[in-house]
């Protein structure tokens, strides 16, 4: 039997590491969903679920149970194009070895970013200042986010 998501290039890195799972998972469909330049609307059109569904599980609001309908999911990985066995992965249920996923990809920054990560993994670079750094940038997100 072919299966045709082990042929696939992964184009949305997964775990970084740390973190919530469910943030992680949120993560991951806003990201696949920008890099297709669709909106929330475009998502929830296309997969056949509600604007509301893609906008709580891009949160990482997965509700009392903790985890996303297994429905959705389905219907929103296959319109972003995602591997659905990506969600047994984030969850922590399988390692991507064990259901035979190729490794995750190097992420790949545009250079200013990548000079904002240098700093703050910067050793020479004191907590306080990547607090302060990390502040700054979240300001500056909630201000754009609020006037664009």
């Amino acid at each position: 039997m072919h299966d045709a998501y082990r042929d696939r290039p992964y184009r949305v890195p997964m775990s970084s590491g740390t973190g919530d799972r469910a943030q992680e998972f949120g993560r991951l469909i806003r990201t696949a969903r920008e890099g297709l330049t669709w909106s929330q609307d475009d998502l929830a059109e296309k997969a056949g679920v509600g604007r509301a569904t893609v906008q709580r599980y891009e949160r990482g609001d997965l509700g009392k149970t903790g985890f996303p309908d297994p429905d959705a999911t389905r219907k929103i990985f296959k319109a972003l194009d995602l591997d659905p066995r990506e969600v047994a992965v984030v969850f922590g249920f399988v390692s991507r070895e064990e259901i035979g996923l190729p490794p995750e990809p190097r992420r790949v920054f545009a250079p200013s970013i990548e000079e904002v990560i240098s700093i703050l993994e910067d050793p020479k670079v004191s907590d306080e200042v990547k607090r302060e750094w990390i502040s700054y940038l979240r300001f500056r997100t909630r201000d754009r986010r609020q006037t664009g």
